[in-house]
């Protein structure tokens, strides 16, 4: 089994520096752009998907469509991959943030705890949503399946943390149109008493890999983070 994840192209709140979480926004400009780089990669590869999800929100969806030009299939929409919810920080920039929420910022800062803000997904929230989808994923779909899944960079985190069986998630700066790309033996994954020593059955063809953007193009990304 094959899956595959991709994070959204640039959205009108990426380019503002905008909180968005479950806020809906639009592609930007230079998001379009991106999925469209994207959709030539995969053409250029003969990337033949079996299988594509998508979250919800515009962001994904536009992005989702623009890649998936080349394929006569159906894009899923799923609520499972949808971004973290992060409450009333939605829509906001950091310094917008800082000058309405003052004495909560302090708290939140020392250790990113989402419990601190109102209305947002707890951690452990995130992580029994993660181990949903990729259950759902991996149990629901053959070794010849090849699954393309279009999410965001927060819930992504956790569901790659899922997927490589980590009790750990670690944080991964994850820029637009990022691929992640794994090949699983569905059997071997799903069995939880044997030992997976051996990673013949298990391999990371592509971590956070957007090279169909170019240098010039990294750079004023990384510029607005």
């Amino acid at each position: 089994m094959r899956i595959i994840f991709v994070r959204h192209a640039e959205s009108i709140a990426n380019l503002e520096k905008r909180m968005q979480g479950h806020a809906d926004y639009k592609l930007s400009t230079q998001g379009i752009l991106e999925a469209k780089k994207l959709r030539d990669r995969f053409k250029k590869e003969n990337l033949e998907p079996s299988h594509i999800y998508s979250s919800p929100l515009s962001r994904t969806i536009q992005t989702a469509k623009i890649v998936t030009e080349n394929w006569n299939m159906k894009v899923n929409s799923w609520e499972k991959i949808i971004e973290h919810d992060v409450g009333v920080f939605s829509n906001l920039t950091w310094p917008e943030i800082e000058s309405k929420y003052k004495t909560l910022v302090s708290g939140f800062k020392d250790g990113i705890n989402w419990d601190l803000v109102e209305g947002a997904e707890s951690y452990i929230e995130i992580v029994r949503r993660a181990q949903i989808a990729i259950k759902y994923i991996v149990e629901n779909h053959s070794d010849d399946s090849t699954v393309l899944i279009f999410t965001h960079g927060g819930i992504m985190q956790h569901l790659i943390s899922v997927l490589l069986k980590s009790n750990i998630v670690w944080k991964i700066d994850i820029p637009n149109t990022a691929i992640f790309d794994f090949n699983l033996v569905k059997n071997r994954w799903i069995d939880v008493n044997t030992k997976q020593y051996n990673p013949i059955y298990f391999k990371i063809n592509r971590f956070c890999d957007n090279s169909h953007i170019g240098k010039k193009e990294i750079l004023n990304q990384e510029r607005m983070l």
